[in-house]
């Protein structure tokens, strides 16, 4: 009978059912096994598990995950930006200390004498500017490299390897451009002269010559500021009477 539980004799001598009753009960006994109560799982439910998890894999690796990484980058750039900006102005505050604490004051020694007995020599009052920059090769470029070794020095030992990188190459660059710029203030007809930006961080310089107790910096005159010694440029500007040429360096008495 086809709904009839019909009883047959397994070879250890219990019984096992089959028919229809056989057949429900394995029904039962799987969704037993698995755990749930409320009836049979569909067939199709792992398919339907895995394609959630594999949609919440895409969201947390996509857009999330690129988030993420969008922020992290910001950050960084952020950060160098930050030891970047910190590595010049510290190179602009070493130049303007040295140049008015051993520049101007004789407990600069050589550093003194080079940048006085020569420098201020040649270019002094209104004859601030040369055909070609006046160097007599004792210059004291040299001494400025001092604050970059002592930064860099102590930033190894606090610094990851590629913010030490940044902070590196900035400086060397802030020191080129002190440099160049120092040279560029004192050559007639410079071709930085198109620039108003330069015209007047010159303007500035050469008030330096004429008084030689302010404005210290080459670039970033706002250190001259903070220190008191920044002065204004005069109504007039800081005229240009002659170009100078070498003269003969002082002699020691």
């Amino acid at each position: 009978m086809p709904d009839e539980a019909i009883p047959r004799v397994a070879p250890d001598g219990e019984t096992a059912w089959s028919g229809s009753n056989s057949r429900g009960l394995g029904r039962n006994d799987g969704v037993a096994r698995n755990g749930n109560s409320d009836g049979p799982r569909h067939r199709d439910t792992p398919k339907a598990i895995g394609a959630i998890t594999n949609a919440e894999k895409l969201i947390g690796y996509g857009s999330i995950g690129s988030l993420k990484m969008t922020e992290a980058g910001v950050d960084s750039l952020l950060i160098y930006g930050f030891t970047a900006m910190m590595a010049h102005l510290l190179m602009s505050l070493g130049q303007t200390l040295f140049h008015r604490y051993l520049g101007h004051s004789r407990l600069g020694g050589r550093f003194f004498k080079n940048h006085i007995e020569f420098h201020h020599v040649h270019y002094a009052g209104d004859h601030v500017v040369s055909s070609h920059y006046l160097d007599n090769g004792d210059n004291n470029t040299l001494f400025f490299l001092i604050p970059v070794v002592l930064v860099v020095g102590l930033s190894y030992l606090f610094l990851r390897l590629d913010l030490l990188v940044v902070q590196f190459a900035v400086m060397s660059l802030s020191f080129c451009g002190h440099y160049y710029l120092d040279n560029q203030y004192h050559v007639a007809g410079s071709w930085l002269g198109r620039f108003s930006w330069f015209r007047r961080k010159q303007q500035l310089h050469f008030i330096h010559h004429r008084h030689g107790n302010c404005n210290f910096a080459v670039i970033d005159f706002f250190w001259d500021r903070l220190l008191g010694t920044y002065r204004r440029v005069e109504s007039g500007g800081c005229p240009v009477t002659s170009v100078a040429s070498p003269r003969p360096r002082p002699t020691a008495t």
